[in-house]
Order: C-alpha cells, then sequence, then structure tokens
C-alpha cells in the first residue's frame, strides 16, 4: 500500500457534493402554473391595471360632474357638465376667495345632509358653490350684500335679481369656509346661509371648467 499525502487525503475524504434537485419543466404541474401564472399577468395587463389606474386618476386626480339645478345660475346651468379637479385638495392654500368648489353638507344638519345615492341608499348631499369666506373671516348678509370683515364684496358673478336676506355677523372657526350659491333669488340656493360653514375636508374639488355643452366650453370664473 502507498503512502498518501495530507493533501491527497483531504481531497480523497472530502464529502461529495450535494445532489442537485432539478424541477422537470415538462411535468404538468410545472406547466399548469406555468399557464395559469401567464393568463394572469395578461389579465392584469389587459383589464385590472388600466382599472386600477382609472381608479386612482377618478379618486385622486379629477372627474367630470354634472351640474343639477339653477343654484349656481348665470355661472353654470342646469344640465351642464363640468370638469373638477380633485388634487387641489392636496394643496394647502386652497381654496382661495371666489373659487367654485363641490362640497360635501356637513353632517347632522337635516333635512339637507343627506340625498338618495346609488340604489336608493343614502349618501351625504353634494353641492356645487363658491367659496366666499375663508378661516377667521367674520361675515354679514345685509339686504343681500356681502360683508367681510366689514368691507362690501363686490360679486359680479351673482344672478341679476338678489334676494334681500340678511343674517347676523358669523366668525368662521379654523378649518371653515363660507359657501354660496350664484343664484342670490328668493329660494333658488341651499347654501351656508342654510347649513352652515363647511369644513376643509368636505370640499371635495374646484370646478375649473365646463365641458359640455360646446357653446359654453371655457372656464369657469
Amino acid at each position: 500500500m502507498g503512502l498518501i499525502s495530507v493533501k491527497d487525503w483531504r481531497v480523497k475524504t472530502r464529502p461529495p457534493p450535494p445532489a442537485s434537485y432539478h424541477f422537470d419543466q415538462s411535468s404538468p404541474l410545472c406547466c399548469t402554473l406555468t399557464y395559469v401564472l401567464s393568463r394572469s399577468l395578461k389579465l392584469f395587463k389587459s383589464w385590472l391595471l388600466p382599472l386600477l389606474l382609472l381608479w386612482l386618476f377618478y379618486t385622486f386626480i379629477g372627474t367630470l360632474a354634472r351640474i343639477n339645478g339653477s343654484s349656481m345660475s348665470p355661472t353654470l346651468e342646469d344640465g351642464m357638465a363640468v370638469w373638477m379637479w380633485k388634487w387641489s385638495r392636496f394643496n394647502s392654500s386652497w381654496p382661495d376667495y371666489g373659487e367654485v368648489v363641490a362640497t360635501l353638507v356637513p353632517p347632522n344638519q337635516t333635512p339637507y345632509s343627506t340625498e338618495s345615492g346609488i340604489f336608493g341608499s343614502e349618501r351625504r348631499t353634494r353641492y356645487v358653490k363658491r367659496v366666499v369666506g375663508k378661516p377667521g373671516d367674520t361675515l354679514e348678509l345685509k339686504e343681500g350684500e356681502l360683508l367681510r370683515n366689514g368691507t362690501k364684496v363686490a360679486e359680479k358673478y351673482t344672478s341679476s335679481e338678489v334676494a334681500a336676506f340678511s343674517s347676523e355677523k358669523i366668525t368662521l372657526e379654523p378649518n371653515q369656509y363660507f359657501v354660496l350659491g350664484d343664484n342670490r333669488r328668493l329660494g333658488e340656493s341651499i347654501d351656508s346661509r342654510f347649513f352652515g360653514p363647511v369644513t376643509r375636508l368636505d370640499l371635495l374639488g374646484r370646478v375649473s371648467w365646463v365641458v359640455w355643452p360646446l357653446s359654453s366650453w371655457g372656464e369657469v370664473r
């Protein structure tokens, strides 16, 4: 018997490498998994991904809305389609005086707080109004004229006929906004004169553009 060197002994006594496991791609299980993953990916790309992007756009960016009623006449008329930017909610300086917004009616303001939604379900009432008061402002309506912090506000956007409506002074708290309809004829607009100030969380977005009818196409001012 020949002598074995230390080096040869280490090589010859080294344990064999572990057996490798090979997944047979031709097996029925592998083919089924591959098919399912492939179909799922195609379904996601063709349907789920577009729907997800559409939902994200609708929820956070903007959407179309329809004007119901004449409370914003002459600026917006019944049946008009408008574009509403929802991303405005993420701007800390929004809204500004005179901007037209979509807003929810504050809760617990019966009978104004709820309306019929899809399939007859109740939901918070949604209105389109104009912002005339911001946090810290003191507002007063005197014979139909709006006074903000003691100064008369020139409202060129209101209806030609204005009801001689008067109200007590109100000072808006932090996070409160006062909204009014442009149609100031008697009984034409349900707004903050009736349901009080709205909060920042009630504001849904800025109504910025009339898209229908085409004869009225243009920016909302």
